[in-house]
């Protein structure tokens, strides 16, 4: 959601997800479920939960209460009157342009790039999406690798612009591909069937539910071909699975705007490993009459091949799943939602928890699952091979994606996913190198300078300017430097000479020379090997192989303390770590700010509850805290509440909280375990018990 200032009030204006989910709980007569929704809308029931987030502020500044109701859903209380105007205000501000999500926002460019001849500059685009040009720069960057993975080359140059390279057939099949990402299949193959069944189209296309798909759709003849393949169907005695049969009516009505577009096809050549039968030439020619019937367009013998080769991948006689039975085709969806948010819910025990905010991540594992078991598209010799390359490269991984898959297909019902596990994990693995990239901790400075304020101003300005990857947590005089406390820091900077007993200093000139900017680098790249500074009893462990002995010890244990509410737990359990500085007090804000945005997720079992936020929110080494509770507290989970066990977890990187996670994790699936922390007054018990879990064995990332 964004602000838009008009004047000197501020508007909250929700994205086209939001409305999307806010227009379903409006057409409901009683409550709507998360899950409902998610179903519906092809949406993870985080996602939703995380969106109707965003609803209630909105509805908050129209006076609407957003009712919530655990094992019920969301509702409105509103009168009739309210609802219509609610409706009327979603219809008169249609989703424009500037409002898409990221996600939509590349689909829009993507398309674009694929609908148009010329080359377009970056200024263009974050002319027409109302962003940055810095933005629509990294939207492109991120553009290319999606037309590299369709086999086409985003090829940018400086003052001349962007412009798609490859052969015809594959920024067709990309067009297609990405309207189908944007719109949803199950959306398109509801608009088919409304376009089928309708004479006027008129509301046909509501189901896309945002304007910039239906703009897109709109310039493609979707009606005709849709009748054009239910004659093909009908008079040649042949079935068509759900997805052919939308992916050859978008095929079809591309081809013809690509066509109408002068972008015919100058060759095209069959593999001649490839068999086409004689129904396929059939069809194939039955349509090019048709196009030349209807569109005044004759197809060429290149395109015509193009079409019996489209027929020959699509027309599947002994498919399972056939386009009257969409119910099963929607319950196999809703198994794969509620698979993933099991799958990931379990995972993040073990790997790591800040996985559960990964939306993208989560999305992948959905439509890489819906493509699997949905489709039936599998190639298992070629599976098998990679999935024991990427055995060997993630083998802890793989193991607790395995383990975990199996766990989950038995209780959802789901086939066999043994040649999945491999894929599955590279999903997860992507997910801890970006981890890792992302949350690398920033190398912390303070600024000494004795010359006056504006001097010292000008070296603080200089050096965000030349380091952006670094922090500056302090600026002061000499004198300040030498009696005052410091925060945790890394590099000393100065225009004076500068005695440090625990991090190097430089003396550099307030301009910055290059040579100053030199040093500063080879400073910090040192700076990068050395553990913050902490005046803690306890060392900081080292090394990827930390146990969880080696972070819960006696002075991070407190039992049986008394909380009224779950902020008041996360300060509790947090200000263990702040008081012997491993974390910084903005960590445990930063718990809080996660846990309001994306509900309480990290409630991770029943009464158990994993606190984190991001390393770059405060971490200063690798740590963890645990806390019992006297009285349970709620934290407003569906399901695990109310938790009398919390943790708070430091992670400093991807992999070296691993071993002591999993020995974690490991421990509370003890239910004998779980019940002496639950009541026990005595740590020593506590210690015990960890003690059995930390073994002396290497876990590897």
């Amino acid at each position: 959601m964004c602000t838009e200032i008009k004047g000197s009030i501020e508007v909250n204006v929700i994205n086209s997800r939001c409305r999307e989910i806010l227009q379903k709980i409006l057409d409901s007569p009683d409550y709507i479920s998360a899950a409902e929704l998610s179903r519906k809308l092809e949406l993870s029931p985080r996602q939703i939960r995380y969106s109707c987030q965003k609803i209630n502020s909105w509805l908050e500044d129209r006076g609407v209460v957003f009712a919530v109701k655990p094992g019920m859903g969301f509702s409105l209380e509103v009168t009739d009157c309210k609802k219509a105007q609610l409706r009327k205000e979603l219809k008169a501000n249609k989703w424009t342009i500037e409002n898409l999500t990221p996600q939509e926002r590349l689909y829009w460019i993507i398309l674009t790039l694929l609908d148009k001849d010329q080359p377009i500059v970056a200024k263009q685009f974050s002319r027409q999406l109302k962003i940055s040009r810095t933005t629509a720069t990294r939207d492109l960057s991120i553009a290319k690798e999606w037309f590299h993975a369709h086999g086409l080359k985003l090829f940018t140059r400086q003052n001349y612009g962007s412009v798609v390279e490859g052969s015809e057939v594959d920024k067709r099949a990309a067009f297609s591909d990405c309207l189908l990402e944007a719109v949803g299949e199950i959306k398109f193959l509801t608009l088919l069937e409304r376009l089928e069944s309708s004479s006027t189209f008129h509301g046909a296309y509501d189901i896309c539910a945002n304007w910039i798909w239906t703009s897109f759709l709109k310039e493609l003849e979707l009606n005709h071909f849709v009748r054009l393949v239910n004659q093909i169907i009908c008079s040649n005695d042949i079935q068509f699975s759900d997805r052919s049969y939308v992916q050859l009516v978008l095929g079809l009505a591309v081809l013809l705007r690509r066509l109408q577009q002068g972008r015919g096809l100058a060759d095209f050549q069959i593999d001649s490993n490839q068999w086409v039968g004689q129904k396929e030439i059939r069809i194939a020619r039955m349509i090019a009459g048709d196009i030349r019937g209807f569109f005044k367009i004759d197809l060429t013998k290149a395109e015509v091949c193009y079409v019996e080769d489209l027929l020959r991948d699509l027309i599947t006689p002994g498919a399972d799943r056939m386009l009257s039975n969409r119910t099963t085709l929607l319950l196999e969806e809703e198994k794969i939602i509620d698979f993933v948010d099991k799958l990931m819910a379990n995972c993040i025990k073990y790997l790591h928890p800040s996985l559960m905010m990964n939306d993208e991540l989560s999305d992948d594992l959905i439509k890489h699952l819906k493509n699997t078991l949905v489709s039936g598209n599998t190639v298992y010799a070629e599976k098998a091979v990679l999935t024991e390359e990427i055995k060997e490269e993630f083998p802890f991984v793989y193991r607790v994606v395995n383990g975990t898959a199996e766990e989950c297909c038995r209780k959802f019902e789901i086939l066999d996913l043994t040649q999945e596990v491999g894929f599955l994990t590279m999903h997860l693995a992507a997910a801890m190198e970006s981890l890792q990239t992302s949350s690398a901790r920033k190398r912390k400075i303070i600024v000494v300078c004795n010359s006056g304020v504006a001097t010292t101003k000008l070296l603080v300005a200089r050096l965000k300017a030349e380091f952006p990857e670094v922090e500056v947590v302090g600026s002061m005089s000499y004198l300040e430097f030498m009696r005052q406390e410091k925060p945790p820091y890394d590099l000393v900077i100065g225009t004076i000479p500068i005695e440090s007993e625990h991090k190097p200093s430089l003396i550099v000139n307030p301009l910055l020379s290059d040579r100053d900017i030199k040093r500063i680098r080879a400073a910090l790249r040192t700076a990068g090997n050395v553990e913050p500074f902490t005046d803690s009893l306890d060392p900081p462990p080292q090394g990827q192989n930390i146990s969880l002995a080696s972070l819960l010890h006696a002075s991070n244990i407190e039992l049986q303390i008394s909380a009224q509410h779950w902020c008041e737990v996360v300060d509790k359990a947090g200000n263990i770590l702040v008081g012997n500085r491993a974390i910084n007090p903005s960590y445990i804000k930063a718990i809080k700010e996660i846990l309001r945005t994306y509900g309480p997720y990290m409630v991770i079992m029943p009464g158990v509850a994993l606190l984190h936020a991001y390393p770059e929110d405060g971490v200063n080494r690798l740590s963890m805290s645990l806390v019992t509770l006297r009285t349970p507290v709620d934290f407003k989970h569906e399901s695990y509440d109310p938790v009398f066990l919390a943790i708070v977890l430091g992670a400093t990187d991807n992999k070296s909280h691993l071993r002591a996670l999993s020995e974690l994790a490991d421990m509370l699936h003890n239910r004998e375990t779980l019940e002496i922390l639950q009541n026990t007054y005595h740590k020593t018990r506590i210690l015990h018990e960890i003690s059995k879990y930390s073994q002396k064995q290497e876990v590897e990332a």
